[in-house]
């Protein structure tokens, strides 16, 4: 978490929005293993909401970081066993599967029992 939030900063610093809201992505996940989030079913907490973060992701971001982050939901949900949210994920990160190419997040993705 804390090299997490020593890149957000320089990537905030340096005006690149898509590196940050990659790194916010990543905090989310970790957040939500280390117990810090409203529960473990969400990326929410008092400073962040997950809705409102994926709503402007919808609207501009790239497909890479689009689905880097339902990629990280899913596994999130599916660690929590709240397998309907970790199905929808899937749908979610399959539209833009395209622009992730060899990335070994891709790991994650084909290897979640559907």
């Amino acid at each position: 978490m804390r090299e997490s939030e020593k890149s957000l900063d320089f990537a905030r610093k340096a005006k690149f929005r898509r590196a940050a809201d990659l790194i916010v992505s990543q905090q989310r996940f970790i957040a939500t293993m280390l117990g810090r989030t409203t529960s473990f079913s969400t990326f929410s907490d008092a400073q962040f909401e997950e809705t409102t973060f994926e709503a402007q992701l919808a609207g501009e971001a790239m497909s890479l970081m689009i689905a880097w982050h339902w990629i990280l939901k899913l596994k999130a949900r599916f660690l929590a066993g709240d397998y309907a949210e970790a199905l929808a994920a899937v749908d979610k990160a399959k539209t833009v599967l395209w622009g992730f190419a060899a990335h070994i997040q891709l790991l994650d993705y084909f290897t979640t029992p559907r």
